[in-house]
């Protein structure tokens, strides 16, 4: 005896498409967040960096102080 064959699905356009769409985007938001992290690790070694020459200047203007005040 043969088998039935059972009927195919259908699948709205509207649904494939909004399918499709959502691919999309998860592609994108995931190119993104890619793209966030790399510029926050950036952003926080240039914070980092920042915060030592800004300690290193402060030292700096504190000895020159200090040897001043000596040399008058």
């Amino acid at each position: 005896m043969a088998e039935e064959s059972k009927p195919l699905n259908y699948i709205s356009e509207v649904v494939l498409k909004k399918r499709r769409n959502n691919e999309d985007w998860a592609i994108k938001r995931r190119e993104q967040s890619e793209l966030r992290k790399q510029r926050n690790k950036q952003d926080k070694n240039l914070v980092f960096k920042r915060a030592e020459e800004y300690i290193k200047e402060y030292r700096n203007k504190v000895s020159n102080l200090g040897t001043l005040s000596w040399k008058t």
